[in-house]
């Protein structure tokens, strides 16, 4: 299989283990060439002791065929990928504030990723990661929470006015 079908310094995405959580979560790495990714992960989910790792993409792709294996976020231009693996390829080779520190909200694999692939050049932001799950999921549970919540007030209020 060739899998130059993902640009070098290229986010990519598989879907997390799990009836629930593969459906709604995924795991990201770097896709760096010749069929290798550097990334941010653990045997066991949401387990404290992740590694930055080299993988290569069936290796990723587990338990799920490399087929799953999605493009999340591509790098801008030739000088972005290049940014993009050498940062990843520096984590690798310096993992300190990485290995064993994996933390779902604030150090995971998507943290990992979106410091490889931000590129500041002089004081601007040049490319920018993609938005966390967390975040994502966290605000769409908050909402949730307010509606339910305003919801609950508004039937409360009638209850009282009927009384």
């Amino acid at each position: 299989m060739n899998h130059m079908r993902f640009p070098p310094g290229s986010i990519i995405k598989r879907p997390i283990e799990g009836k629930i959580t593969g459906k709604l979560l995924y795991h990201t790495g770097i896709y760096i060439n010749d069929n290798r990714i550097i990334n941010f992960n653990n045997e066991v989910l949401f387990d404290s002791h992740a590694i930055v790792r080299v993988d290569t993409i069936e290796s990723f792709a587990k338990p799920y065929d490399i087929t799953e294996v999605k493009l999340l976020a591509a790098p801008r231009n030739n000088e972005h990928s290049k940014r993009v693996i050498e940062r990843a390829e520096y984590h690798l080779a310096n993992p300190k504030g990485w290995n064993e520190c994996y933390n779902v909200r604030s150090n995971n694999c998507e943290d990992f990723c979106k410091n490889c692939y931000e590129y500041i050049a002089e004081g601007k932001i040049i490319a920018k990661g993609p938005i966390s799950q967390w975040k994502k999921y966290s605000a769409a549970f908050v909402g949730l929470v307010s509606a339910t919540a305003a919801v609950i007030v508004m039937k409360l209020r009638n209850k009282k006015r009927n009384s």
